[in-house]
């Protein structure tokens, strides 16, 4: 886990304790829920998007700062109706900075897999079938629960202690068992991709 991920799931425990300690019972937990969603969808930029950057020759060994010297465009379908994400796109203008991808892009990206060539990427870099199974079938469906969490609260609904518990059991499990939780697998998906490269 990257040190960003952490600092966005230590403001959330953090907010989240406080909250439930000293503030009305009406408190939007939206604020300690931000710091779950973001931590998977830097996770999951650091791992499958960054793999299908390498494997386009966007990055090397950061998988934020791009190889080109253009901004060019590399695309990526989502859909069969053309709708496509751009991996080379920049964080600023200019910059060799790369933004992330959001969640429902990244959901996307995976459920078409069969048709933008994304399965063929993981196919070939020999992935256990436990870990293909799961990118393939599981967290698309887990990335859209969470991105339904985040887009029902992060603009113009609070998000009650309820549905924050609900994400946050989604994305971390049980405290006894981290691996098995949506972000531990996560996890074991960037290490089994930073092993074979």
């Amino acid at each position: 886990m990257d040190e960003e991920t952490k600092k966005f799931l230590v403001s959330s425990k953090n907010v989240e304790i406080f909250a439930s300690k000293n503030l009305i019972k009406e408190f939007d937990y939206s604020l300690p829920g931000s710091g779950v969603w973001k931590a998977i969808e830097r996770e999951l930029n650091a791992s499958i998007i960054c793999h299908l950057r390498r494997s386009r020759n966007i990055v090397n060994d950061d998988p934020w700062v791009t190889l080109r010297h253009h901004s060019e465009e590399v695309n990526i379908f989502t859909n069969a109706k053309g709708r496509k994400v751009n991996l080379n796109r920049r964080e600023k203008s200019g910059s060799p900075q790369l933004g992330g991808v959001m969640l429902g892009e990244i959901a996307h990206i995976l459920l078409f897999g069969d048709h933008n060539g994304v399965n063929d990427d993981f196919d070939a870099v020999g992935l256990t079938p436990e870990m293909v199974e799961f990118l393939m079938c599981e967290l698309p469906k887990n990335i859209i629960k969470v991105s339904s969490f985040r887009n029902k609260n992060a603009h113009i609904s609070a998000m009650s202690k309820k549905d924050y518990f609900h994400l946050s059991k989604l994305v971390l499990g049980d405290e006894d068992e981290p691996k098995k939780s949506l972000l531990g697998r996560i996890l074991s998906l960037k290490q089994e991709l930073s092993s074979i490269r």
